[in-house]
């Protein structure tokens, strides 16, 4: 008896201390989001309160500098990338957030680079829900995409 009770209570241990270490995927997914009209993406505010704020350690691809094409296939590979480690590594909250910085633009008429029009475009095509951070950079949520 006093063996069976010595494995429970190890068991109970184990089974808080894994609930500790992983609490952070517990949080519950996001409300569904309805398609957007491209004028509305680039403000686009979906999850407002759920989105985490940015560390030194959170993941971000930086596009300064690249061409539309190349930019695309950076994208879409960072997100494959960062989705694989958000679902495979115990979906973690500090692996759910990416974040993609397109730059300033100034190459076309809005001021607004193709590339960030494109990613918008690449990001609701896919189903990721995302906010702007700033004009420059968008704050992703992988739980959000159509793929996971």
């Amino acid at each position: 008896m006093d063996l069976l009770l010595a494995g429970l209570f190890v068991l109970v241990v184990i089974l808080t201390a894994w609930l500790i270490y992983n609490r952070s995927s517990i949080a519950p997914p996001p409300p569904p989001t309805a398609p957007q009209s491209a004028g509305s993406q680039r403000d686009n505010a979906v999850h407002k309160d759920v989105f985490c704020r940015r560390s030194e350690d959170s993941p971000s691809l930086d596009l300064h500098g690249a061409s539309v094409q190349g930019a695309k296939r950076r994208v879409v590979k960072f997100l494959q990338e960062r989705s694989d480690v958000y679902f495979n590594g115990g979906m973690r909250l500090l692996d759910r957030y990416v974040y993609i910085v397109t730059g300033p633009g100034g190459h076309s008429e809005l001021d607004r680079a193709s590339i960030h029009e494109d990613m918008i475009s690449y990001l609701a095509e896919n189903g990721y829900s995302y906010k702007w951070r700033n004009p420059d950079e968008a704050e992703v949520d992988l739980l959000s995409s159509e793929n996971s």
